[in-house]
Parts: structure tokens; sequence; C-alpha cells
């Protein structure tokens, strides 16, 4: 794998990696609002503790997803920069997490330069 690809993918990941936590994000922002919105409207009465409720099943529903994808986009990204197996599925799990998915990201990201580093032609010249 030559430089070039190696970063052209670490770029790809960094863009995923935020359009879909910033996405995410937004989804929640945007379905909180309308909601909110739609109640003070007076289209629906609901009480906050079912708004509350069913916020949570939304959030709980969207992190799944947000998770699996998540999970996917860390797993192949790792794989494509030669990360052996098993540290490349804990990097998975671990990058599944919304909250602490930040910290595979940052590693992967680093290894990802080493990487690109390693496979320049005057590396290969003196090894």
């Amino acid at each position: 794998m030559t430089d070039e690809d190696i970063m052209r993918r670490r770029k790809g990941f960094i863009g995923s990696y935020f359009g879909l936590f910033l996405g995410w994000l937004g989804l929640l922002v945007i379905a909180a609002g309308v909601a909110l919105a739609l109640r003070e409207l007076k289209v629906y009465t609901a009480s906050l503790a079912v708004l509350r409720y069913w916020g949570t099943v939304v959030l709980g529903g969207t992190a799944v997803l947000y998770a699996l994808t998540m999970f996917a986009m860390t797993w192949s990204f790792a794989r494509s920069i030669g990360v052996q197996f098993l540290p490349a599925l804990a990097f998975a799990v671990w990058g599944m997490i919304p909250v602490c998915n930040v910290l595979p990201f940052l590693l992967l990201i680093f290894l990802a330069g080493r990487r690109a580093g390693s496979a320049s032609p005057g590396a290969a010249a003196e090894g």
C-alpha cells in the first residue's frame, strides 16, 4: 500500500467520522425541536413525561444504528491500514460507544500516519 492510498483512506475516515457524528447529533436536535414545536402549537397533546419516554426510545434506536455504522467504518479503516485482527476488533468495538469513540479515532489516525511514514520509498530502502 502506498503513502497516497493510506493518506486518502485516512482523509476519508476523518470525513466519515465527523460527518456521521455531527449528522447523528443534528438528527437528534431536529427531531427534538420538531416534537416540541408541534406540542407547543397544540398539534398534539402530550405530557413531558411521554415526550421524554419517546425521546429516550429515539435516542436508543439511533444510538444503535450509529454504533453499528461506526463499528463497520472503524473496522474497515483499521483493516485497510494493516492493523491485525484482534486490535482492529477492539478499535471497532470501542468505536461503537458514541461518547468514548474519540480515543480509538485518534489512535487509528496516529497509526495511519505512522504506516504512511513507513510505507515511503526511503524507509523501505533503509530497512
